[in-house]
């Protein structure tokens, strides 16, 4: 499953030919309705954690694999050879 954020949105028009595209990620997340924001959080069955993670830049976010896992696509742009970017985010686990 994956989504992409309000900014997704706009990366992958200036980026992809056809908006009607509807996967993401070398996985092929299939892709629903947009998402106001990066943040994802999950919760175990059981019910004995919670986690969540954010970051700034967000363009997707996925989660469609077996084990509790959260995955959030971020966009870093064009970075030049030996060049850094900072991205600043938060996760937490509970």
């Amino acid at each position: 499953m994956g989504a992409r954020t309000p900014y997704g949105e706009k990366v992958d028009e200036e980026r992809l030919s056809d908006m009607t595209r509807n996967v993401i990620g070398p996985y092929s997340a299939r892709i629903f309705d947009p998402v106001d924001c990066g943040l994802v959080i999950r919760i175990d069955l059981k019910e004995e954690w919670v986690c969540w993670i954010y970051w700034e830049r967000t363009t997707h976010v996925t989660d469609n694999h077996p084990p509790d896992c959260l995955h959030v696509i971020v966009n870093i742009e064009d970075i030049l050879s030996h060049g850094r970017r900072v991205i600043r985010g938060k996760i937490y686990w509970f």
